[in-house]
């Protein structure tokens, strides 16, 4: 059972939910909405990271894209199209997030592919390879603009002993290192209960979230 079993949707308050395994839920519901905003966002960003493995969350992110036990890469850039609305994700310093816009009707349609990508990721070998490959122009592109390697430079004075410190993509050193091990037993522990949260808002209930979030996590 959840800390909260009693649901009150209105359009002006977030009601807030927190699952007995950590997984807290926020939802902001506004029925004169014809579209819901979903993100779930893990507490695991570069902060986390030390030189050795710097760049592996944002790696994991990438990866979650790639396959699953059912769909292939192009099955899972079909579906993106298909929901017809925007679907990302992101790793900053302090998190990994996947968000997705869509219209209220596929709301629970989004909630299944995001469930899909993190409870049935099927990455192989040649996808690891790929996404090394993109990322690895990411990182010389960041060494290639000014601005990048002024802030890159800013990070390190200030935050010296912190991950903070460190790049987000990581280093050409680091990402040549990480094995299918490493990634999968990073998505692991970025699985954790208490490292989720789970926000919506639009044009859904936020008892409908919760749910949602009671049977994937």
């Amino acid at each position: 059972m959840s800390e909260q079993k009693v649901f009150k949707d209105t359009s002006g308050g977030v009601v807030k939910s927190v699952l007995d395994n950590g997984v807290t839920v926020l939802v902001d519901s506004a029925s004169y909405c014809r579209t819901v905003v979903l993100g779930i966002c893990f507490k695991a960003g570069a902060r986390e990271e030390m030189a050795e493995n710097s760049g592996i969350t944002h790696l994991v992110e990438h990866l979650l894209f790639k396959r699953t036990t059912t769909k292939s890469p192009k099955d899972i850039a079909a579906e993106i199209d298909s929901l017809g609305g925007e679907i990302n994700a992101l790793t900053d310093p302090d998190s990994c997030c996947l968000f997705g816009l869509v219209p209220c009707e596929r709301a629970g349609d989004l909630m299944d592919f995001f469930q899909e990508l993190l409870f049935r990721n099927s990455f192989v070998a040649e996808d690891i390879a790929i996404e090394k490959d993109i990322i690895r122009q990411e990182i010389l592109e960041a060494e290639d603009d000014p601005l990048d390697v002024v802030f890159q430079k800013f990070t390190e004075k200030f935050w010296p002993s912190s991950g903070l410190a460190l790049p987000v993509c990581g280093t050409l050193e680091s990402l040549e290192k990480f094995t299918e091990t490493d990634i999968k037993s990073r998505l692991r522990e970025m699985l954790c209960g208490k490292r989720i949260a789970i926000a919506a808002a639009g044009n859904i209930q936020a008892h409908v979230v919760h749910e949602f979030a009671e049977q994937a996590f």
